[in-house]
């Protein structure tokens, strides 16, 4: 029997109601958020208020000041002890980082409540102000509907404002390429398919056409050879092809009018500048990510077939320090893929019936999720061109084919696996075998068969990590480097034992 119906979301609210038995001895502070001032209440968890209006509390050092002493002055008042006192809030933004760490500096602990959670307890569903998001955020903190807010760190937290960036970049990257295809469509129709000019969209090759006063008009006046010259230089294949296929296309393209040719030149110029530096910070953002996962037990994740670097950066920034992680269903529900259950209570109570699943989830997660399962369920184990005897088939790839077969929700339920199986192997620091061996606790690869394994799946690793720049890193943080010298000293003990 459970002892408490409230489901055990934050921690440190878990532990201030736990420990304490009388109500009035807990005092909560909701907080509403902004950009220059926060609004403060004080209220205890048996519902009453402490302060007749709701105070403003500057979001800098003297904000800070004034708060901790109004929370001194309260708790001495009302005989409360520190350690029973919890802030809370709506998810912080960015410019509450700093705030929050302050008063944690000063021994205070913070809480925050989903917003749309928040407005699910306000006294007023209609109408909406300071004095009834407080009511809402401190009234779902005391119906245990709150989570922790995870403490500044040097890996996780700079990995989900690597990866976070990361995604607001791409959006970015792909609004800035809608914008040149209609500069293109302008001054040169149909330039950007592949099919008719034989030119990678977005290449090198095709950036330095579009970034020199680009038209229709320029295409065909320019020499074959100074053409031939320029996508040589970029790293263009098949040159010639090209070149020939370019000016025979631009020659049944119409020309733009001249009146407006310089304005969409310009532009395009422009854009196409854009284009680059956003591109460039792109992988800025995505090779600091890299370095970070190569220092956490996430690294494990990149020998699963079909989990390459994005997948996996994105998938343990999201779910964060692996020693908080609160076991694979509450992990599939918080990435919004456990449908929701309804039941009904008193003696005739019905059992629980499916519903839709969850909007208010975390939908990055729950994106990067679903990709992941779809390509661990279809890609085979590269293991299989080194031994002649094994298909390649996988736990995860066969688990995904029954679904499949079945005619089930087979990214759902191989995503809900997945998770099963990435708790199994940050847990336990090690790779992702083919067929039963990684699931084998006795599993030692010192035969020869085991070490090619063991060999070819850290190339597969580092295959994968190709393009970034991962020198600098501590060598004992590194868990590359700590599963390289592993095999090496294998390899020695297998070479003395002969």
């Amino acid at each position: 029997m459970k002892e408490t119906i409230y489901p055990q979301r934050s921690q440190v609210v878990e532990d201030i109601f736990s420990r304490e038995n009388r109500l009035d001895k807990i005092l909560i502070i909701p907080l509403d958020h902004a950009k220059e001032s926060h609004t403060v209440q004080f209220r205890l968890a048996t519902g009453v208020y402490l302060l007749k209006k709701a105070l403003t509390v500057y979001n800098d050092q003297r904000g800070v000041d004034f708060l901790i002493t109004q929370i001194e002055k309260i708790c001495k008042k009302h005989h409360i002890k520190k350690q029973n006192v919890a802030i809370c809030c709506e998810d912080p933004h960015s410019y509450m980082v700093n705030f929050i760490h302050a008063v944690r500096l000063r021994g205070y602990r913070f809480a925050s409540v989903n917003a749309t959670e928040a407005s699910k307890y306000r006294s007023n569903t209609r109408a909406s102000s300071d004095e009834l998001d407080l009511t809402g955020i401190s009234q779902a903190v005391i119906n245990r509907r709150a989570m922790d807010v995870e403490p500044v760190d040097e890996l996780y937290t700079n990995l989900k404002y690597a990866t976070r960036s990361r995604v607001k970049l791409i959006r970015n990257q792909t609004s800035i390429k809608n914008r040149i295809h209609k500069c293109v469509d302008i001054l040169f129709p149909g330039f950007l398919c592949e099919s008719n000019t034989g030119l990678t969209p977005f290449s090198e090759g095709c950036l330095w056409l579009l970034e020199n006063r680009f038209s229709v008009v320029k295409i065909k006046r320019m020499s074959p050879k100074y053409l031939l010259n320029g996508l040589k230089k970029h790293r263009v294949h098949n040159v010639p092809f090209v070149v020939d296929k370019v000016k025979s296309y631009a020659e049944k393209v119409l020309a733009p009018p001249a009146e407006i040719v310089a304005y969409q030149q310009k532009s395009l110029a422009g854009k196409v500048s854009l284009f680059r530096n956003i591109r460039a910070e792109l992988h800025r953002e995505e090779n600091e990510a890299v370095r970070y996962l190569l220092q956490t037990p996430g690294f494990y994740i990149l020998s699963i077939p079909g989990i390459a670097t994005v997948y996996a950066t994105n998938l343990i920034a999201e779910y964060g320090n692996p020693t908080k992680w609160r076991g694979a269903d509450k992990m599939a529900s918080y990435a919004g893929i456990a449908s929701r259950q309804k039941q009904t209570g008193g003696e005739k109570r019905k059992t629980p019936t499916g519903q839709h699943l969850p909007r208010d989830c975390n939908r990055i997660l729950k994106d990067y999720l679903l990709q992941a399962a779809q390509h661990t369920g279809t890609s085979l184990h590269p293991f299989r061109k080194i031994s002649p005897s094994y298909d390649g088939s996988h736990t995860l790839q066969q688990h995904y084919q029954h679904v499949e077969s079945i005619e089930g929700k087979s990214r759902l339920r191989n995503a809900k696996y997945l998770i099963k199986i990435i708790i199994k192997l940050v847990d336990e620091e090690r790779f992702y075998f083919p067929e039963k061996h990684w699931l084998s606790p006795e599993f030692a690869p010192r035969n020869d068969d085991h070490i090619l394994l063991y060999q070819n799946t850290i190339q597969r690793v580092k295959d994968k990590l190709k393009g970034y720049d991962i020198s600098g890193i501590d060598p004992e943080k590194n868990y590359l480097y700590k599963e390289e010298q592993h095999l090496k000293d294998l390899i020695e003990f297998k070479n003395m034992n002969q």
